[in-house]
């Protein structure tokens, strides 16, 4: 708490690139099935959007 606000604001967020999720573009999906199938087969293991084993 000894750093100024604006030295913890720009150190205090790691900014991680998600590959697939921050490509422009909008998805619009019928149902959750459909965004969970999408997402186990387009989302790389380390962001955390595969199903449960």
């Amino acid at each position: 708490m000894k750093r100024p606000l604006e030295a913890r604001m720009k150190y205090g967020f790691c900014r991680v690139s998600r590959p697939v999720l921050d490509k422009p573009g909008v998805r619009i999906f019928a149902s959750t099935a459909e965004y969970r199938e999408w997402s186990a087969a387009h989302l790389p293991a380390y962001l955390g959007f595969q199903p449960a084993t």
